[in-house]
C-alpha cells in the first residue's frame, strides 16, 4: 500500500516508468517479429519497390515484396540459352564415336541397281554413363637371388602405401574422401553405395582409413596453412561444428568450431584453410594466425580483438553484415522509412563494387578513392543525423550505431585495391560445413576434427580453383611425404595443373 500511495503522488516518476516499460515492450516486439520472420519468412532479403530513390542514377533493379497470395515469376534475364548450356556440357567431355552404316545389300539402288555414293552422316548425341568398378590391383615384385653365393638377394620396390599394410589404395581413399567431404555423404550412405559395388566396408574402416588419410595429408595442409600467412588479406568466419561427448553423464554433443581462412585471387590464386577447436576461445585464431601480418577481413567477434591491438593485423568488417541490420529494421514498417533510406546507401557502395570488380588493383583503389570516398562521408553524416533520433536498442537504432561504432573498420577496405567490401568469401565456405553437418551431425573426437578440416581444407582449394580433387588427392596420396613441408608447394591444390 505505502509503494502505490508514493507511485500515485509521484505523477513524473510514474511517467518515465510508462514510458521505459513500453519502451521495452517495443523492442520485444520488434525482436519478436524479426524472429517470426527468420523461421516462417522468405530467407531473401527484398527491398519494397514503392521505396523513394535516393540517387536519381540509381538503375538497381528492385525486387517487389511478395505478399501471401501473390505468385512472383521467376526472373530467366541473363539465363544461357537451353542450347548453348547443353553445348558447353558436351565439350567438357571425351568423345567416343559409333559409327552405325547400312548393311552392303541396302547400298544398292532399287530404282537401277547402281551402288550408293557416301554422301556424308548425320550426328546424334547422348551423354553415357560408365558404371563405377572395384577391381584387386595385385602387384608381383620381381626378386633376383644369386647362384653362384647365395648371399644376395634383390626385390623389386614396393609400391608406395599411404597407409602402411592396408588394402585402400590412394584411388579408394580418395574417393571416400570425396564423397564425405565433398558431396557430404554420411558413412552408412557410403557403406551403402560400396555394398552395391561389391564390396562391405564398415563405417569404422571407413573412419580409421580417412583419420589415417588426413595424416598422410598433413604436408600439403601445412603447405596450404604456410600460403594462407604469405598473404597480406585473409578473410575468416567459424561456426559450430559439433562433436561427440563421451562424458556418459552428459547426453548433449560439445559445440566444438571449425574456422576458415580464405584468400581471394588479388595476390595469387585462392586458398581455403580450414581449422578445428574445441570451442570459440580466442585462442584458436590467435594460434592461427601467429605470424600474419597484413589486413583481417572478419565479423565483430570480440576474440579478434588482441590481434588488431598488437598493430600486426588491421581489422577490415563487413558491410553485408551493416547491410543486414538495415534489411532487418525495413520488415518492421509497413511504409519505406529510414532503415529503407539505409539500405539504398549501402547499395550505392555495392554498385561502386561491381563495376570495378575486374579492374585491375591500382584502378580499383584509385575508383574507391574517387567514388566510394565521397559516398561514404556522405553516408556517415547521415548516419549521425539519424543517431540523434532513434532508440539505440531499436533495430534501427542498432542498425545506424552498429555502422558508426565500427565506421574505421567498414571503410577500411577502401585503403587498398585489393580488399573486398564484405567478408561473404569466407562465409560461402561455410556452406560446406553446415552441408556436411545436416549429414553426418558430429565429429566423434577432437582428432577426428581436426582430421576434417585438413581434408576439407584441401577438398575446397581444388574445387575453388577449378580442380577435380579426386585426381588431386588420388596423386597426393601416391606421393611419399617429404620432410620438409615447404617442398610440397607445388603440390598444392592451387598449382597442381600448372
Amino acid at each position: 500500500m505505502h509503494a502505490k500511495h508514493t507511485l500515485t503522488r509521484d505523477v513524473d516518476q510514474l511517467h518515465t516508468l510508462v514510458f521505459e516499460l513500453q519502451s521495452q515492450v517495443n523492442v520485444l516486439k520488434d525482436q519478436l517479429s524479426l524472429m517470426k520472420h527468420r523461421l516462417f519468412g522468405p530467407k531473401h532479403e527484398s527491398v519494397d519497390v514503392n521505396q523513394i530513390p535516393l540517387f536519381e542514377s540509381d538503375d538497381v533493379q528492385l525486387v517487389p515484396v511478395a505478399s501471401q497470395n501473390e505468385i512472383v515469376p521467376k526472373d530467366t534475364t541473363g539465363a544461357l540459352p537451353e542450347k548453348r548450356s547443353a553445348l558447353r556440357v558436351l565439350r567438357s567431355l571425351p568423345v567416343k564415336v559409333e559409327i552405325v552404316d547400312l548393311p552392303e545389300h541396302q547400298q544398292h539402288c532399287d530404282c537401277c541397281g547402281s551402288s550408293m555414293a557416301d554422301i556424308g552422316q548425320d550426328i546424334s548425341r547422348q551423354i553415357e554413363y560408365v558404371p563405377a568398378q572395384l577391381y584387386i590391383k595385385e602387384t608381383h615384385r620381381k626378386k633376383y637371388a644369386c647362384r653362384s653365393c647365395d648371399l644376395e638377394i634383390r626385390r623389386a620396390p614396393k609400391p608406395f602405401q599411404p597407409i602402411p599394410k592396408s588394402m585402400a589404395s590412394p584411388a579408394l581413399l580418395a574417393h571416400l574422401i570425396v564423397s564425405k567431404f565433398a558431396d557430404h555423404l554420411p558413412y552408412y550412405r557410403l557403406e551403402k553405395r560400396l555394398s552395391r559395388l561389391g564390396i562391405t566396408l564398415s563405417r569404422n574402416t571407413m573412419s580409421e582409413w580417412l583419420m589415417r588419410s588426413a595424416v598422410a595429408l598433413d604436408a600439403p595442409y601445412q603447405s596450404l596453412k604456410q600460403a594462407v600467412l604469405d598473404r597480406c588479406h585473409v578473410f575468416t568466419d567459424d561456426t559450430i561444428l559439433p562433436m561427440q561427448n563421451t562424458d556418459p553423464l552428459r547426453k548433449t554433443t560439445l559445440k566444438s568450431r571449425i574456422w576458415v581462412y580464405a584468400t581471394n585471387d588479388q595476390r595469387g590464386p585462392p586458398i581455403t584453410v580450414y581449422d578445428f577447436s574445441t570451442g570459440r576461445q580466442q585462442s584458436a585464431p590467435h594460434q592461427f594466425l601467429e605470424g600474419f601480418h597484413g589486413h583481417l577481413q572478419a565479423d565483430g567477434y570480440a576474440g579478434y580483438q588482441a590481434l588488431y591491438d598488437s598493430g600486426q593485423v588491421t581489422e577490415v568488417a563487413c558491410w553485408a553484415h551493416a547491410r543486414r541490420r538495415f534489411v532487418d529494421a525495413s520488415r518492421l514498417v509497413k511504409t519505406p522509412g529510414r532503415a529503407h533510406e539505409g539500405v539504398r546507401w549501402i547499395r550505392a557502395l555495392y554498385r561502386i563494387e561491381r563495376r570495378i570488380k575486374l579492374l585491375s588493383i591500382k584502378e580499383r583503389f584509385k575508383a574507391r578513392q574517387e567514388d566510394s570516398i565521397p559516398l561514404l562521408k556522405a553516408f556517415r553524416a547521415w548516419l549521425q543525423q539519424q543517431s540523434a533520433s532513434v532508440l539505440p536498442k531499436s533495430p534501427l537504432g542498432d542498425a545506424i550505431f552498429y555502422a558508426l561504432n565500427r565506421w574505421d573498420a567498414l571503410t577500411e577496405y577502401c585503403s587498398a585495391g585489393e580488399l573486398e567490401i564484405d567478408n561473404n568469401r569466407a562465409e560461402r565456405f561455410m556452406r560446406p560445413i553446415a552441408l556436411g553437418r545436416k549429414n553426418y551431425l558430429f565429429v566423434g573426437n577432437e582428432t577426428a576434427g581436426h582430421a576434417a578440416a585438413k581434408l576439407y581444407s584441401l577438398v575446397e582449394t581444388c574445387q575453388v580453383n577449378g580442380i577435380n580433387p579426386l585426381a588431386y588427392l588420388t596423386d597426393a596420396l601416391s606421393t611419399p611425404n617429404p620432410e620438409c613441408p615447404l617442398a610440397w608447394r607445388q603440390h598444392q591444390p592451387h598449382s597442381y595443373a600448372l
